[in-house]
């Protein structure tokens, strides 16, 4: 009996390529966490990243002086969690009730999305929110914000799921400056804000919101 028949009487098939991507692909696990509950923190081992499913995170550092600084947003299609070291410097905790799917890097290659393009859009976006930080007044880095998440969330209506707190601590002012900023955005009809917490948000002028940047 030939090696072959012998394959065959066994029950054994040949794999083909579709096959051999599938068992090679990462096992996502899904995870589901509470608004303020930690995914990571500071000095754990990175062996995964993050796809946001629902929900919104914030990712952060702590300053030695105790304030919170907060790197960046992801929402729904959002992944985060990358890093270069093998150990996260940051914190990533949930805003609200959110769900993740969580993808070991074991095999980059395999992976759903490019770690590549994946560092590359985290430095550009980095790099804008930067400028933004450097050039804009405080009603110009709230504008810029508005526009940012309208392209996170896709469209000119959304629900911010941020705090003020949170809005401030991200660009880099104070509580009350980014409260007048969104009133008086509102008050010249550039935006809406609707909701008991006036979370809801519908651009009325894309064209005026960036005027304020320029």
């Amino acid at each position: 009996m030939t090696i072959a028949n012998n394959v065959a009487t066994a029950g054994f098939r040949p794999v083909g390529p579709a096959e051999i991507n599938r068992l090679r692909a990462p096992v996502q696990r899904l995870l589901s966490f509470e608004g303020g509950q930690l995914i990571y923190r500071q000095g754990e081992q990175a062996s995964s990243i993050y796809r946001v499913n629902e929900g919104a995170v914030r990712v952060y550092r702590i300053l030695p002086d105790g304030r919170r600084y907060i790197l960046a947003f992801h929402c729904p299609g959002d992944w985060f969690g990358l890093q270069a070291n093998g150990r996260h410097d940051d914190f990533a905790e949930a805003i609200c009730e959110s769900n993740l799917a969580r993808f070991p890097v074991v095999d980059p290659a395999a992976l759903p999305v490019s770690l590549l393009s994946l560092a590359m859009e985290n430095l550009a976006t980095a790099r804008e929110r930067q400028l933004a930080l450097v050039c804009q007044s405080a009603i110009g880095r709230v504008a810029w914000f508005v526009l940012d998440m309208a392209e996170h969330f896709g469209g000119s209506d959304y629900e911010l799921f941020m705090s003020r707190r949170d809005v401030a601590d991200y660009l880099g002012l104070a509580v009350e400056s980014v409260a007048r900023s969104f009133t008086k955005l509102a008050d010249l009809h550039i935006i809406q804000m609707e909701g008991r917490s006036h979370r809801l948000i519908r651009i009325l002028s894309r064209e005026k919101l960036k005027a304020l940047i320029d």
